[in-house]
């Protein structure tokens, strides 16, 4: 599309040719059916799922390596300080 085009022209040619806002409103939204997934599809949700899952468990086990540091650094000044 030309850049030069207005908005509303480009709302008309998204909206099926109506000629103004209102119009393309009043027609309503656009209906998909939805189509079964493809095998590739999937292995990707799967890849990322599994992903993620490995992404929580690490994240996990260093945040507890951080929890036992503060801790032990917590412990250390209180001692100096009492």
């Amino acid at each position: 599309m030309p850049a030069n085009i207005s908005f509303l022209q480009i709302l008309a040619w998204n909206g099926g040719g109506a000629s103004n806002f209102t119009d393309i409103v009043q027609k309503g939204g656009f209906t998909v059916q939805r189509t079964q997934e493809t095998h590739k599809f999937k292995e990707v949700v799967d890849a990322v799922k599994s992903d993620a899952h490995e992404f929580a468990a690490e994240l996990e086990r260093i945040t507890k390596k951080i929890e036992h540091v503060v801790e032990e650094e917590l412990e250390e000044f209180m001692s100096r300080h009492h």
